[in-house]
């Protein structure tokens, strides 16, 4: 089940549509209703969000990519660590997204916990 919604956070940041386990039919991020197959790419799925390895803010208070992860668990994890921490955080398939402003604490808060016990 794919989120072919656009507007969707988890598109404009990722670039790419949701895909989900086929028992669940609303996306868990917009809310929109999922279709079982992606439709035919084209000029009109070109996302508008960031690209490369990593985000660049685009306007102040915008979100910025901070790391890639080996799977969403792990970078789940990571968001509710930093979550724990006061930094709001967004998971994209295995991306962690901050904002910018908190970028630096965030990284910092990541690095710290990497090198704990």
């Amino acid at each position: 089940m794919f989120c072919v919604n656009p507007e969707c956070p988890d598109f404009i940041l990722d670039g790419a549509h949701g895909e989900y386990v086929e028992t669940i039919w609303q996306c868990p991020v917009c809310g929109a209703t999922l279709v079982p197959e992606l439709p035919p790419e084209g000029p009109a799925d070109a996302p508008d969000g960031p690209a490369g390895d990593f985000a660049e803010p685009t306007e102040p208070g915008s979100l910025v990519g901070i790391a890639d992860f080996a799977s969403r668990d792990a970078a789940e994890l990571a968001r509710s660590f930093l979550s724990a921490n006061g930094i709001a955080a967004h998971v994209t398939r295995k991306r962690l997204y901050v904002p910018d402003t908190q970028a630096e604490d965030a990284l910092a808060l990541l690095r710290q916990a990497e090198n704990e016990p």
